[in-house]
């Protein structure tokens, strides 16, 4: 019966040397994946914006505006529409009037801006 417990104590002790030498090695791999993560591999700043080109002022009709709802669209001569919200437009909107304004991208599409009627 001793011998049995005996080698039961020293299976258990095997065991748990074995567990100690893989947490040494998973503390190793992970200081060694810390080590390689360091500042001066993560770039940090502005982001780089696209180059747009200035766009002169539009001219176009206001082809849609709902009051209610508190926007519209600009249609061009080259037959392009741009939305429009009343806050961008100085003055009474109503369809058929004629606007000056600028072009934004916005997140949907292009935008107009700074809209004002002549």
């Amino acid at each position: 019966m001793y011998r049995k417990s005996g080698a039961l104590y020293c299976n258990s002790l095997r065991l748990l040397k074995l567990t100690l030498i893989l947490e040494k090695e998973r503390e190793r791999a992970s200081m060694k994946a810390r080590e390689d993560i360091k500042a001066k591999h993560i770039e940090i700043g502005i982001p780089k914006r696209e180059k747009e080109e200035i766009d002169p002022i539009l001219r176009g009709v206001i082809n849609y505006f709902d009051d209610t709802k508190g926007y519209g669209f600009i249609k061009t001569a080259d037959d392009e529409n741009f939305f429009v919200h009343q806050n961008n437009i100085s003055g009474e909107p109503a369809k058929g009037k004629k606007v000056q304004f600028e072009k934004e991208k916005g997140a949907k599409g292009w935008a107009a801006v700074r809209v004002v009627i002549e």
